[in-house]
């Protein structure tokens, strides 16, 4: 994702939150969750374990060439819930084949 433009971090000592817009619906983003933050990363061997972004699968069919969109949601967790405070850029992902 080239140029990626992200808000500044407005408050460091919040854990930030993304969540995933596919085709413009939410869809999980790991482990069946909705949002990740950054205080829920796993530990490996004394280090923060990076997670890769699931796309759904169930929705990329045949026939191609498809456009996807992908979009994220960024903001905070707070008592449970997400608060929202902005979204990326709409990417486009395409498959030809």
């Amino acid at each position: 994702m080239e140029n990626c433009s992200l808000p500044d971090d407005i408050d460091p000592t919040t854990p930030n939150a993304i969540g995933l817009l596919f085709n413009g619906q939410q869809v999980p983003i790991r482990k069946n969750e909705k949002f990740m933050s950054t205080n829920t990363a796993d530990k490996t061997e004394g280090r923060t374990k990076a997670y890769a972004f699931d796309i759904p699968m169930r929705f990329v069919e045949e026939p191609f060439p498809k456009t996807f969109t992908i979009q994220f949601l960024l903001g905070t967790i707070k008592d449970e819930q997400f608060i929202e405070e902005s979204k990326s850029d709409i990417y486009t992902l395409t498959i030809t084949e």
